[in-house]
C-alpha cells in the first residue's frame, strides 16, 4: 500500500564520522524499517551493516521549498509512496497535495432510492 514519507534523514556510522550528531544508536536494520528513504551520509557504507556497528540519525532542516520529482526509483529502495520523492528532501510532501473534498458514498438506486 501506497503511503506519504516525511522528509529524509541522514544516517551515520558514529565510529568513522567526526560529525555524528550525538544521540541513540541504532541497529542499521532498524533504521532501514524505519526510515526506509534515509540517506546515508559518506562515513555509512556496507561494512557498517555487515560488522554489526550502530548508526546515529541527523535529522535535517530541510529549508523551504517546492515539491520536484526526484529520478529515485521507490520500488528499487523498497518503498511505495504516494508519488516519487522529492529530489531535494526525499520526502513526498503529503502537506502539499491538493485533493478534492471527499464526496459521500452513495449508492445510486434507479428509481430515487437510496
Amino acid at each position: 500500500m501506497a503511503k506519504d514519507y516525511p522528509p529524509a534523514v541522514y544516517v551515520h556510522d558514529r565510529s568513522r564520522c567526526e560529525g555524528a550528531p550525538p544521540g541513540i544508536e541504532y541497529p542499521p536494520r532498524a533504521v532501514a524499517q524505519a526510515h526506509p528513504n534515509a540517506r546515508p551520509h559518506t562515513c555509512f557504507n556496507n561494512e557498517t551493516i555487515t560488522s554489526g556497528r550502530k548508526v546515529t540519525l541527523e535529522h535535517i532542516d530541510y529549508e523551504t521549498h517546492d515539491y520536484k520529482p526526484s529520478t529515485i526509483m521507490t520500488c528499487e529502495i523498497g518503498i511505495q509512496a504516494t508519488r516519487p520523492l522529492c529530489e531535494i528532501c526525499r520526502g513526498t510532501h503529503a502537506e502539499a497535495t491538493t485533493s478534492e473534498p471527499t464526496k459521500p458514498n452513495l449508492l445510486i438506486i434507479p428509481g430515487g432510492g437510496r
